[in-house]
């Protein structure tokens, strides 16, 4: 938890380290308002890595994102645990130039789990996820970009796919542009998660950091790490493009 901390004190510094000089004002476009299309920021999505993007939808102008099709596995103590999610879409409108709100459902998510020879699986709808994105710095350019993202998981999901519970957290995607062209991506993450064997909840810190490098115009490669305590640790790797 205290590396977490520290993690997320560097990252404030960075901020301040890295701002740049103040770009056009759009202050004054909004939902009923919208941004003109000759103003429109690069696009930009939370998708496919881990880590999220600190830019938001435009004022006034909608986004979808989605995945076609997720799958994990995992094998812990003799329990094989595979995770199929199809369709698992992010809807976002731009509510002012610097915020959007953000709903991602999961229409569809099976999973099957193998122990001592037996499989059994459920399958149907998931959790979905309410987000605001705050953009505190450099949404329309510069080398440092900076949001805040707030969100509430709503216990959508049928018993044997979620806990039932609603949960939440504080993201806070902090984009850099390093040199030779790579993007850094780091991320501090608090959460407030329902404890597995009673009612009461509890918090929880994660870390992630992202690099990202352009393969061409229309396409990059990344990989990403992650921490969440002192024993947990992941990492992924992959390419994006149009």
């Amino acid at each position: 938890m205290r590396s977490a901390l520290v993690a997320l004190t560097l990252s404030g510094l960075a901020i301040c380290a890295f701002a740049d000089d103040p770009v056009p004002d759009k202050s004054g476009f909004t939902l009923f308002n919208p941004t003109p299309d000759a103003d429109l920021r690069a696009f930009s999505t939370d998708r496919p890595p881990k880590a999220n993007s600190p830019y938001t939808v435009d004022a006034g102008h909608f986004q979808y994102e989605t995945d076609l099709a997720v799958f994990g596995q995992s094998n812990s103590e003799g329990i094989r645990t595979q995770d199929w999610t199809v369709f698992d879409p992010t809807l976002k409108l731009g509510l002012t130039n610097t915020v959007d709100g953000e709903l991602q459902i999961t229409p569809y998510e099976s999973v099957a789990t193998t122990s001592a020879g037996s499989t059994t699986t459920v399958a149907g709808v998931g959790d979905s996820l309410l987000r605001l994105k705050f953009n505190v710095l450099g949404d329309d350019g510069g080398d440092v970009a900076a949001a805040l993202l707030p969100y509430v998981k709503l216990p959508t999901a049928r018993s044997e796919l979620g806990n039932g519970k609603v949960e939440g957290g504080l993201i806070v995607p902090i984009s850099l542009n390093a040199p030779g062209g790579f993007t850094v991506i780091v991320m501090p993450e608090g959460d407030f998660l329902k404890n597995a064997s009673n009612s009461g909840y509890h918090g929880a810190l994660d870390f992630l950091v992202n690099v990202s490098h352009p393969i061409s115009a229309d396409m990059s490669s990344f990989r990403s790490g992650a921490a969440g305590g002192p024993l947990t640790l992941m990492a992924s790797s992959g390419r994006d493009g149009i």
